[in-house]
């Protein structure tokens, strides 16, 4: 048996871990191989600046990669999204070269072709590199054994569980079957093609005769004394056990972490995926493409502050108070679209044909223009480039009590575009189950953050961001 070869028993964390180490290594020699490749096929020369380049370009691919986590859990996420982490690692890269390579002006000394060439192959490199390590079975923790994997708790979302375990062919588990106190013939959620080995006393048993090398216990959150005894009684056997949060529960819900204090070991429920390093890059990620969106837009500002000026009496600039970061409350900016300027108790949402909306506004409105103020508040750190939209405090005040986990929108800085307004999610508030929506899938953001997905949003925002049929 696997578990009988006491130095190989198995681990998970060695499983899923080992080879990303190999990984990170060849990663760093395909990227300086590439270069050299390329310069050898153009017959360039190999001057210093190669180097430079080379080592500069490796170091930041791995200080990328702890953002994007492209070695995090390799064998348990799909090809694609390891692919698109990879191909977003690399295009950070790139852009912090070009970066280096302007600042130092030594644009003279290398050939384009050559650089241009290197951007464009070696994430190719990369990506067939992880082919062949995913689909070579020499790579795998156990070249003629598969881990044999039981789950503890009959439920639907265990046969959820199970089948995608089963989808990921690359993954080397094999479920052996459920265990449940349940009798088999009363069970509630029927599950189909699984097998039902036996209550938990057998599990217990089978688990000291090594029948299996890894548990996950799925009983929800109202079994702890269940949880528990089957806990004492695994710590005298040598199989893995997991446990698995639900799904849908609010413990799962925005960026669960363990951290231990004052001798306990303490688990997130609600917590800012933006702590430690991540809140350096997303100010970052705001300050560079803030700075680089607002040298873009200089002149358009100019025309529309013309255009505001001339079509109706007022200020440019409309400014209103918004709940930010915290719940703390600040000044967003907007181009005047009105002929009111509402910031009091009672706000009353823009609708259609709505009166108080001059000409000029409309058009602002409907392409989203009016917006473009916020790029300063985004410089100026009250706001980020994505995030959950702000909403006029008083409205704030009525959402919060209506909707639940609305008030968590605020573990994150508000956003100019978000998860909300890629998905047509924006407008006028006119029922319960839109503002709902909208407060899912911003939490969906917050919970799933990266840079990848940030960068995303903004692609699609830029292409479907200008114009909405629910903007007026």
């Amino acid at each position: 048996m696997f578990l009988e070869q006491n130095s190989n028993q198995f681990n998970l964390g060695l499983y899923d871990s080992r080879i990303p180490r190999v990984l990170i290594l060849i990663d760093g020699l395909i990227i300086l191989a590439t270069l050299y490749i390329v310069s050898y096929w153009y017959n360039e020369t190999w001057p210093d600046f190669y180097w430079h380049a080379a080592l500069f370009s490796i170091i930041l691919f791995y200080i990328s990669s702890a953002n994007t986590k492209l070695y995090e859990s390799w064998r348990l996420i799909d090809n694609t999204r390891v692919f698109m982490r990879l191909s977003v690692t690399w295009g950070i890269t790139i852009f912090g070269l070009l970066i280096l390579a302007s600042a130092t002006k030594s644009s003279q000394v290398y050939s384009r072709f050559v650089f241009y060439t290197w951007f464009i192959i070696t994430p190719i490199f990369l990506i067939v590199w992880r082919m062949i390590i995913d689909y070579n079975p020499w790579f795998k923790f156990k070249k003629t054994q598969k881990v044999k994997v039981a789950v503890a708790g009959w439920s639907a979302s265990s046969g959820e569980l199970i089948k995608g375990i089963q989808g990921k062919k690359n993954l080397d588990f094999d479920i052996v079957g459920i265990y449940d106190d349940h009798d088999e013939k009363v069970l509630e959620e029927p599950l189909e093609s699984i097998n039902y080995l036996g209550d938990f006393k057998t599990l217990i048993d089978d688990a000291k005769d090594n029948h299996f090398d890894l548990v996950y216990i799925n009983l929800g959150l109202n079994a702890t004394e269940k949880i528990e005894s089957i806990s004492k009684e695994f710590s005298n056997t040598t199989v893995s056990l997991y446990y698995i949060f639900p799904k849908n529960n609010f413990l799962n819900l925005l960026q669960p972490s363990w951290h231990y204090v004052s001798g306990h070991h303490a688990i997130s429920i609600f917590e800012s995926p933006f702590t430690g390093p991540n809140t350096i890059i997303k100010r970052l990620e705001d300050i560079i493409i803030g700075l680089i969106i607002l040298i873009l837009i200089s002149i358009p500002l100019i025309i529309i502050s013309s255009i505001v000026k001339l079509t109706s009496k007022g200020p440019i600039l409309f400014k209103q108070r918004r709940y930010g970061l915290g719940g703390k409350i600040f000044y967003m900016y907007k181009f005047r679209s009105m002929t009111v300027m509402e910031d009091n108790g009672t706000v009353t949402q823009a609708h259609k044909n709505d009166a108080r909306i001059t000409s000029w506004g409309g058009i602002m409105r409907k392409h989203s223009l009016d917006e473009l103020p916020q790029f300063f508040n985004v410089v100026l750190g009250d706001m980020s480039i994505v995030g959950p939209r702000p909403h006029a405090v008083s409205h704030n005040e009525e959402h919060r009590v209506n909707v639940p986990g609305y008030m968590l929108r605020h573990k994150v800085k508000p956003g100019i575009t978000g998860m909300a307004q890629i998905n047509d999610l924006r407008g006028e508030i006119q029922t319960s189950q839109q503002i709902i929506q909208r407060t899912k899938a911003d939490l969906y953001y917050i919970k799933n953050w990266s840079l990848w997905l940030d960068i995303k949003i903004i692609f699609i925002s830029i292409f479907k961001g200008f114009f909405s049929p629910n903007a007026y």
